[in-house]
């Protein structure tokens, strides 16, 4: 039986161009991390200012959970948490985006870091014992002010920048012996500088994927007019294929999420119904990649790869 408590961590104080590192509490098990982001921007003189689509979440470049100073089981920006946040639990996360204007201009920005992997039948085999670790530290890369807008105003400053940090965590009341696995997020972005029908991303064997999260970028934009279409393949086993405007109207339907658009976004779930053992196992592949079909769009375009992977103890894998 498990008891779970929510409870408040500390402030973390950004800026731009700051790495900042919060020490996190071990002696429980970890269900999700909460974070808040606020951001004051203060507009002296207007011009005509463009939000980046999801702002100001870009402007937190970097979320790391860093287990014993070397295991990295989260590296992700906060955007892309954001929409997994939307695709897995079919809501936007909560957010304030002022009517832009001189003076002071507040936002703020509301995600879970999951510990546990979201829409699984049994959540809690993945949480994460902090009782077992040496160290553990929440990191958090900030980036510029710039971040915030596609077109800046004239004139602008960014005095205020916090974070709020609250933990989740379940307590093991009959102290029985557990054995979790790992649910781990991180990313691969490739540029894409041409047009072609086979670009390709290799993602990395080993371990067993629940999904992947796909962002098309241009200019620092969501697009989606980027991706054509998209296989996920090892040799010639194909194991998903689908167009790509296909893929994100399936999204909508499955997932609940026509109340907000998600554009240049869209996830391949291998588990609709939450059973891991349906999940992508690509412990026994020598490769697995992902292709796209491309088209190339004026400015920069990059793609980028989140994938939702989870690490089985090698109990289990027996």
């Amino acid at each position: 039986m498990f008891r779970n408590v929510l409870r408040r961590l500390d402030n973390v104080i950004g800026g731009e161009g700051l790495v900042k590192s919060l020490d996190l509490p071990r002696k429980d098990l970890y269900r999700q991390l909460l974070l808040r982001l606020y951001a004051n921007v203060n507009i002296t003189t207007l011009g005509a200012p463009v939000l980046y689509a999801h702002s100001p979440s870009k402007y937190l470049k970097r979320i790391e959970l860093i287990a014993d100073g070397k295991d990295t089981i989260k590296s992700i920006n906060m955007k892309a948490m954001v929409l997994k946040n939307f695709f897995h639990f079919s809501r936007y996360p909560a957010r304030t985006v002022p009517t832009l204007a001189t003076g002071d201009n507040k936002f703020y920005q509301t995600i879970v870091v999951p510990c546990a992997l979201p829409r699984a039948v049994r959540e809690i085999d993945t949480l994460i014992d902090s009782g077992r670790l040496s160290t553990f530290n929440l990191q958090m890369t900030f980036g510029a002010k710039a971040d915030i807008f596609a077109t800046a105003p004239t004139a602008y400053t960014l005095p205020n920048l916090e974070c709020k940090v609250h933990l989740l965590e379940s307590l093991n009341v009959e102290n029985k012996p557990l054995t979790f696995g790992v649910y781990k997020e991180t990313y691969i972005e490739k540029e894409v500088t041409q047009t072609q029908n086979e670009f390709q991303i290799l993602l990395p064997v080993g371990n067993v994927y629940r999904g992947f999260l796909i962002e098309a970028e241009v200019a620092g934009d969501p697009n989606d007019l980027v991706i054509n279409s998209v296989q996920l393949r090892s040799g010639t086993t194909v194991f998903f294929k689908s167009e790509w405007l296909d893929l994100r109207d399936f999204c909508a339907t499955n997932m609940n999420m026509e109340n907000q658009s998600f554009t240049g976004f869209a996830y391949v779930d291998f588990c609709p119904e939450g059973r891991i053992v349906d999940a992508l196992n690509a412990s026994q592949l020598s490769m697995l990649e992902a292709i796209f079909d491309v088209t190339k769009q004026s400015g920069i375009n990059f793609i980028r790869i989140y994938p939702d992977e989870v690490i089985v103890p090698s109990l289990v894998r027996a």
